[in-house]
C-alpha cells in the first residue's frame, strides 16, 4: 500500500513539473535528467540539476530517471526536492539510415539501464519527426539542422557524423579539394597527379557510405530513380578497419572512412595519410565533411527524458565513438 501511494505522489510530482515547464516557470531547453545513487539505479549516472523560478520562489528541482518501484525504500536517500520518474513503457526511437548505429547503441543502453525493452526503425528524417509529433514515438535520432518542429518538441546535440578521406603515402597528397572528391566518386576524373586512383570505401547501405554520399552528394537519378553515382569498379569494404587496410596495400588509393576512424586513431594505421579536404582537417570549424547529429523528443515525455539521460551520461562519449560517430560537448 505504502508503495502505492508512493507511485501516486511521484505521478502528481510529473505532472506538476510538465505544468511549471509549460507555463515557463522552467526553462524547456534545460529540462534535463538524471538518475539516483541508490541501489536500484541504472548503470548511466547524471547529476545536472535544473533550476526553476515560480513568482519569488527559488526551486532547485532535480528529475531523476529510472529507479525502480522496489527501491522506494531507499527514497530517503535522495533530497527531498527530486522528483522520481520511471520510464512508462518500452522505448520507441526512430531515425535516419545513416545514424542507424547510434540509434541502436543507446537503445541497448536503455534495456540494460532500465530493464525495459526498446525498438528502432530506420526512416527518412521527416517521417520520423511527425511520427514523434504524433505520439507514435518516443524519440528521434536524426543529423542536420533541427527545422520544421512542431509545438513541444525539443532538440538534444550529442555527436556528430562525417567522413574522413585517407590516401595511400605514395600518393604524396596532404589535401583533396571537393572538387577532386566528387569528381573521383562519381568516375569524372580518374586520375590525380598522372597517377590512376584505386577508390575504396565502405559498402553500399554501409551508414557512413549513406553519409558521405549525402554530404557530396552522390546520388543522381539513373534511369527514372534514385542510385549511388559512385563508379562500379570502386571497391566496398565492409568497415573502417577493412577500408584502411586495403588503403595501405595499394599504392594508388583512395578511401573514404568515419570519422571516428579519425578520432580515434585507427585511420592512421599503415601507409596512410589523413587528407585534408580544402585545407581543413577533420573535426575542424572549416571542415565540410561532417554535421550534427540530434537527439529529438517531446516536452512532458518520461521516455524522452529517460533517453536524455543516457545521452547525458558518462559513458555516453565510448557509445557514440564506438558506433562511428564523435562525441560532442
Amino acid at each position: 500500500m505504502r508503495h502505492s501511494i508512493a507511485r501516486y505522489i511521484n505521478l502528481f510530482l510529473a505532472v506538476f513539473m510538465t505544468m511549471l515547464a509549460s507555463m515557463g516557470c522552467i526553462s524547456k531547453e534545460r529540462l534535463y535528467v538524471g538518475n539516483a545513487a541508490t541501489s536500484a539505479a541504472p548503470a548511466y549516472t547524471v547529476s545536472t540539476t535544473v533550476a526553476a523560478e515560480s513568482g519569488s520562489h527559488s526551486l532547485t528541482p532535480v528529475i531523476f530517471v529510472g529507479i525502480d518501484s522496489e527501491a522506494e525504500d531507499d527514497i530517503d536517500l535522495v533530497p527531498e526536492s527530486t522528483m522520481i520518474i520511471t520510464p512508462d513503457g518500452p522505448l520507441s526511437i526512430q531515425c535516419a539510415v545513416s545514424v542507424l548505429p547510434v540509434a541502436l547503441a543507446f537503445a541497448e543502453a536503455f534495456e540494460s539501464s532500465y530493464g525495459r525493452e526498446s525498438d528502432v526503425l530506420a526512416v527518412g528524417r521527416e517521417t520520423a519527426l511527425e511520427a514523434l509529433e504524433a505520439g507514435e514515438c518516443d524519440a528521434v535520432v536524426f543529423s542536420g539542422p533541427p527545422a520544421g518542429s512542431g509545438d513541444g518538441v525539443l532538440y538534444r546535440l550529442f555527436a556528430a557524423e562525417g567522413i574522413c578521406v585517407i590516401a595511400n603515402t605514395n600518393l604524396g597528397r596532404q589535401d583533396i579539394s571537393i572538387d577532386e572528391i566528387t569528381g573521383l566518386f562519381t568516375g569524372e576524373i580518374e586520375e590525380l597527379d598522372g597517377a590512376l586512383v584505386t577508390l575504396v570505401l565502405p559498402e553500399r547501405g554501409h551508414p557512413t557510405r549513406v553519409c558521405f554520399e549525402d554530404l557530396f552528394p552522390l546520388r543522381g537519378r539513373v534511369s527514372g530513380m534514385m542510385r549511388s553515382l559512385v563508379p562500379s569498379w570502386a571497391i566496398d569494404e565492409r568497415s573502417d578497419a577493412d577500408v584502411v587496410k586495403t588503403v595501405s596495400e595499394n599504392s594508388s588509393a583512395i578511401g573514404i572512412v568515419s570519422i571516428s576512424a579519425y578520432m580515434d586513431g585507427s585511420a592512421t594505421s599503415g601507409a596512410i595519410d589523413i587528407l585534408t579536404i580544402n585545407g581543413a582537417p577533420p573535426g575542424s570549424p572549416g571542415y565540410i565533411a561532417k554535421r550534427d547529429v540530434y537527439a529529438a523528443y517531446m516536452d512532458g515525455s518520461v521516455n524522452g527524458f529517460a533517453f536524455v539521460a543516457l545521452l547525458d551520461s558518462g559513458d555516453a562519449p565510448g557509445l557514440i565513438i564506438k558506433s562511428g560517430f564523435a562525441a560532442v560537448e
